[in-house]
C-alpha cells in the first residue's frame, strides 16, 4: 500500500501537464501512486498521460467520458490505495518536498490533515495562511471564515479515513466548498505549516474561470 495517493483530474491541459506530472514523480517521498483521471480530454492530454504511465509504474491512468472534475475526483477516490490522499489541479505544480513535509507533519503530530501555504500564478510572494496546530472546533471556525484557512483541496494532505463516506457532488461548481467542511468536521487535529509548497496557476480551463449559474 502506498503512503500517498495523488489524484489529478485532467481536462485539456496538455500545455501544463508535463510539468504537473513531473513535479509529482520527482517528490522526495517516493512511496506514492499517481492517479491521472483523464476526463474526456479532446486535446493531447490523454496521450501524455499514457506516455508517462509507460515510464513510471507508480502512475495509473483512468480514461472517462467528460463528466466534470467531481466525477473525476470520485473515480480517483474509488481507485486510491494510499494511506493518505492528496489532490492536484492538472495545470499546477508542486515543490519536490511537499508530500514528504506534509506526511511528516501528519505522522509526527498525529494529525488527520496537514496544510501548506502556496504561490498564486507566477507571483513570487507566497500566500501565507494560518500557522499552527488546531483542534476540531477552531479549525472549522477558521475554515468557515475562508480567510486564514481557505476552502482549497490542493494544498492539503488528508488521511484516507476522512473519505470513508465523503464524495464530491457532481455537476456543481465550487465542489471544494461542499467537501472541505465535511472533512474538517471529521478531523480532530489539523496542522498548517508556513511553507509555500504548491504553485497554483489559473488557465482557461481552471474551474475559477468556469461559467456560473444558480
Amino acid at each position: 500500500m502506498p503512503l500517498v495517493s495523488v489524484i489529478i483530474p485532467i481536462y485539456n491541459t496538455e500545455k501544463f501537464l508535463p510539468l504537473c506530472i513531473s513535479s509529482v514523480l520527482n517528490q522526495t517521498l517516493t512511496d506514492i501512486e499517481v492517479l491521472l483521471v483523464n476526463d474526456g480530454s479532446t486535446d493531447g492530454s490523454g496521450k501524455i498521460c499514457d506516455e508517462y504511465a509507460c515510464k513510471d509504474q507508480r502512475i495509473q491512468v483512468i480514461h472517462t467520458l467528460n463528466q466534470g472534475v467531481s466525477h473525476a475526483r470520485n473515480q480517483g477516490l474509488e481507485t486510491a490505495k494510499g494511506e493518505y490522499i492528496a489532490f492536484m489541479d492538472s495545470d499546477d505544480w508542486i515543490e519536490a518536498n511537499m508530500y514528504e513535509r506534509l506526511h511528516t507533519v501528519c505522522t509526527s503530530q498525529h494529525a488527520e490533515i496537514a496544510q501548506c501555504s502556496y504561490f498564486f500564478n507566477d507571483n513570487k510572494l507566497p500566500k501565507h495562511r494560518a500557522k499552527g496546530t488546531f483542534g476540531h472546533d477552531e479549525a472549522l471556525e477558521l475554515l468557515f471564515r475562508d480567510k486564514e484557512i481557505k476552502n482549497f483541496l490542493w494544498n492539503n494532505l488528508f488521511h484516507r479515513s476522512l473519505f470513508s463516506d465523503v464524495r464530491f457532488p457532481e455537476h456543481k461548481n465550487f465542489e471544494d466548498v461542499a467537501v472541505m467542511f465535511r472533512l474538517f468536521d471529521k478531523a480532530s487535529r489539523i496542522i498548517c505549516i508556513d511553507e509555500s509548497l504548491y504553485h497554483y496557476c489559473t488557465s482557461d480551463t481552471s474551474i475559477v474561470r468556469a461559467s456560473f449559474s444558480i
